[in-house]
C-alpha cells in the first residue's frame, strides 16, 4: 500500500507506517515518539495528512495522535498544525450521523426494515468517536422487492436517482444496488445483495438480514449485521478492492 504514492514522495513508507501504528488499537503496542516526532517536519506532515486522507482514517489518526503522551514532545504550534483537520473532521462526522439517523427516522416511519452496513454501522458499534470512521455514503440493505419503495420515499427527503434510465438500468443488473444523492453532499446505497452478481462467491442477504442485531440508541434503533456476518462483508469488500484502504481494513 505505501507504494501508491511512493513516486510523489521518498516520505510515504515512514508515513505509512506511522498512520498504521496511529490506527492499531492500543492495547497492540505504543507508538513510537521518534515516530510522532517526525511531525515536526512540514513536508513530512504534508505525506502524513494527504495519505491518511486518501486511505480514510484521517479522523482516527487525528484522534489517536491527540491522547498520546509523547506527542506533548511536539511544540503547541506544530500540534496545532498536525490537529488542525480534525476539527473540520468532527463536523462532518456530526452532519453524517445526524442525516443518517434522519434517513433511518424517514425509511422507519414507513416501516421499511433496512440493515445498516458498514461505516454506518461500525461508527456506532466499534468506534469510541464517529470520527474514527470516516463515512463516504451511507449502505443499507434491505429486501430487494422494497427498494425501488424505499427509493421513491427517500426521493420525498431531497434525495435524487441518476437522471439516466441507462445509468439505473446498468445498476439494476450489473451491480447489487442504487445510488442515491442528496445536494448537501449526502450520499445513499439501497443494497438488495452484497456483492456483485458476477462473483464467484457471493453473501446470503437474507440470512444477514436474519440474524442482524439491533442496538438501542437514544436517537433510535440501529439494526446492523451480526458481528460475524459484518466481519464476512468486510472481508469481501478488501478483497474486491485489493486492500487498497485502511478504513475498511
Amino acid at each position: 500500500m505505501p507504494s501508491e504514492l511512493g513516486k510523489t514522495s521518498p516520505l510515504v513508507p515512514e508515513a505509512f507506517d506511522l498512520i498504521l501504528a496511529l490506527c492499531r488499537r492500543p492495547d497492540e503496542g505504543p507508538v513510537s515518539a521518534q515516530a510522532v516526532a517526525r511531525l515536526g517536519d512540514c513536508e513530512f506532515r504534508e505525506v502524513f495528512h494527504r495519505l491518511a486522507t486518501k486511505h480514510g482514517v484521517l479522523g482516527l489518526a487525528l484522534t489517536t495522535l491527540g491522547q498520546l503522551s509523547t506527542a506533548t514532545t511536539l511544540s503547541p504550534e506544530t500540534r496545532q498544525r498536525v490537529l488542525a483537520p480534525l476539527r473540520i473532521l468532527k463536523q462532518q462526522a456530526l452532519l453524517w450521523d445526524l442525516e443518517r439517523d434522519r434517513v433511518l427516522r424517514v425509511l422507519a416511519r414507513e416501516n421499511l426494515p433496512v440493515v445498516v452496513l458498514k461505516g454506518g454501522a461500525l461508527r456506532e458499534y466499534a468506534f469510541a468517536n464517529a470520527v474514527d470512521r470516516q463515512l463516504g455514503d451511507l449502505d443499507l440493505l434491505l429486501d430487494q422487492d422494497l427498494v425501488d419503495r424505499a427509493a421513491t420515499i427517500l426521493s420525498t427527503s431531497g434525495y435524487q436517482l441518476p437522471a439516466s434510465e441507462a445509468v439505473l438500468r446498468g445498476f439494476r443488473e450489473h451491480h447489487f444496488h442504487l445510488p442515491l444523492t442528496h445536494p448537501g453532499g449526502f450520499e445513499v446505497e439501497l443494497h438488495w445483495a452484497l456483492d456483485s452478481p458476477h462473483h464467484v462467491f457471493t453473501l446470503d442477504p437474507a440470512g444477514v438480514m436474519a440474524r442482524a442485531t439491533v442496538i438501542s440508541r437514544a436517537e433510535g434503533d440501529l439494526t446492523m449485521p451480526s458481528p460475524e456476518d459484518m466481519l464476512l462483508h468486510l472481508a469481501s469488500q478488501n478483497t474486491e478492492d485489493g486492500f487498497s484502504r485502511l478504513r475498511r481494513l
